[in-house]
């Protein structure tokens, strides 16, 4: 048995265990309404595709709710309901979104 087989059991009840996060309790599998507020400075389409890329890649099921311009066209907000099924992926989720340029913040 390899190293990584001997510690799996581990790595997994921890990445499936509660998370405390503002004084509440995280428990996986999670559904939330994530929004993502970008700049304008590529389409819509091009803003939507990818976030959808990034669902995709970690297998997270998405369920499109809105979207919203700010007054000035300058930003772009996209709400989907998403539901991730550990703390790795929630945590993957948020490394792969910093990788967005235009990204200015995701809830």
């Amino acid at each position: 048995m390899s190293n990584s087989q001997k510690h799996r059991p581990k790595e997994d009840a921890e990445n499936n265990a509660p998370m405390r996060m503002n004084d509440q309790e995280i428990n996986f599998p999670v559904t939330f309404r994530l929004k993502a507020v970008l700049t304008t400075s590529l389409t819509d389409t091009e803003n939507e595709e990818q976030l959808i890329t990034i669902f995709n890649a970690l297998n997270i099921r998405y369920l499109y709710r809105s979207k919203n311009k700010s007054r000035e066209d300058s930003y772009v907000s996209f709400t989907y309901e998403v539901t991730l099924n550990d703390r790795q992926t929630m945590n993957r989720l948020y490394e792969l979104l910093k990788e967005i340029e235009n990204l200015k913040f995701a809830l």
